[in-house]
């Protein structure tokens, strides 16, 4: 799934629990929405507030976005650094853009 301008996209696996709370959020804020799946929620939370959108959520998760803006690819799980996301950083080549929140390191 991609935003409507191209500079995200994502792939998720998991389910994000609070999606529609955050939802509404950026709905006041003007985003708006094509679907209703919790996997578009994780695009528009991404682009209001970047890596710190980790602290929003609630659920089991794991998901990539890359970020045309950036050239780089933001990487999340629920438990962190850990599991699918670890294993990817260290594969990264040095030339790859790939981070996590730090919070999650």
């Amino acid at each position: 799934m991609a935003t409507a301008d191209g500079n995200f996209r994502i792939t998720f696996n998991g389910e994000i629990y609070n999606y529609r709370e955050l939802r509404k959020e950026l709905e006041a804020k003007g985003y708006r929405f094509r679907s209703n799946s919790d996997t578009e929620v994780l695009l528009h939370l991404y682009a209001e507030r970047g890596p710190d959108m980790v602290h929003a959520l609630r659920g089991m998760y794991a998901f990539g976005i890359w970020d045309e803006r950036k050239k780089g690819i933001f990487l999340a799980d629920a438990r962190g650094i850990r599991g699918w996301a670890k294993h990817v950083m260290q594969q990264a080549s040095p030339a790859a853009n790939a981070y996590v929140p730090a919070t999650a390191q």
